[in-house]
């Protein structure tokens, strides 16, 4: 009997740490743009978002060329929503992504704001109409293919996005890369994540992390001052530490990094003012080191109290 249960002890053991072990493994991280080789290494990005509003075939080919300077296995690349191409591209990328497996998502960065301006400019368009035939059409070529959007907590209930989502869409999406607009807002954060889940049912949820000064670019809070230099760095490693955490426990599957080191608006005062542009650079450097730092923590972490990396005998 005292063997049996030495035995079961063993194999439970054994169970948790291979549970253990592959949460930890579990991490996918994202980059928005284009970074240097270094970072990427240092931030462990295998996965690459972009924008293009290009042709579709001339994206593709973009993006293959930027997972192979990035060293990233596969890529995200942004549509533009209109009442045009919308449509026919999505039928393209569909087309286009069972020749090149790099291509994994086609996706609506800023969705609600997009949906928006789209019905001002064209009171008439049907934007969840242009949505659905979206998935309808990439996914009818290939249902591996995923579609996503950007959404912002701060757009969560709103009739914008009431009108621009309705339920039948969200059930159909299947990432949604979820950004807080304003750096205070992380005390809410998890409560926040669950209402995305519940509002997207079948979608897996990409952390957006805003890995640079916003000092100038928008206000702490909704309505109020702007965040101070410990605020902005604090509310950041706050957020990131939670990231870090829901990640390991698979309620979010990534976190995508904004943006890439080559980012072309550090010369525009509303990101940042020209008299502070080596103040924006020095604390968007400090936020990736603390990100870079808890990373490589996590990658030394240890298996919980009691467990052994010995098989069992």
């Amino acid at each position: 009997m005292r063997s049996r249960y030495m035995s079961q002890c063993r194999l439970l053991l054994l169970l948790v740490f291979v549970v253990w072990q592959t949460l930890g493994q579990n991490r996918t991280f994202v980059i928005y743009g284009v970074n240097s080789p270094d970072r990427n290494k240092r931030l462990h990005i295998s996965a690459l978002r972009m924008g293009c509003d290009n042709l579709p075939e001339r994206c593709v080919a973009a993006g293959e060329s930027n997972s192979k300077s990035q060293n990233v296995d596969q890529i995200c690349i942004n549509m533009i929503l209109n009442g045009t191409t919308t449509v026919d591209y999505a039928l393209q990328y569909g087309r286009l992504s069972l020749d090149h497996a790099v291509l994994r998502e086609i996706s609506f960065d800023d969705f609600v704001s997009q949906a928006w301006h789209l019905s001002r400019e064209a009171p008439f368009t049907d934007v969840p109409a242009i949505l659905r035939a979206t998935i309808r059409k990439s996914k009818g070529l290939n249902p591996k293919l995923k579609i996503g959007i950007t959404l912002y907590e701060d757009e969560i209930g709103t009739a914008r996005f009431s009108r621009a989502l309705p339920a039948d869409l969200r059930a159909s999406l299947d990432v949604v890369h979820f950004y807080l607009m304003y750096r205070s807002d992380v005390r809410d954060y998890e409560g926040l994540v669950g209402q995305v889940k519940l509002l997207f049912p079948n979608a897996t949820i990409v952390a957006g992390a805003y890995s640079y000064d916003r000092i100038d670019y928008v206000t702490c809070r909704p309505g109020g001052r702007n965040c101070t230099v410990s605020e902005e760095i604090d509310f950041f490693r706050r957020l990131f530490q939670i990231q870090m955490r829901l990640m390991t426990e698979g309620v979010i599957s990534a976190i995508e990094f904004f943006p890439g080191e080559q980012w072309s608006h550090w010369d525009n005062a509303k990101y940042c003012k020209s008299d502070r542009r080596q103040e924006c650079l020095d604390h968007t450097k400090t936020m990736r080191d603390i990100a870079a730092a808890m990373i490589e923590e996590s990658m030394r972490e240890t298996p919980p109290e009691g467990v052994s990396v010995r098989p069992a005998r």
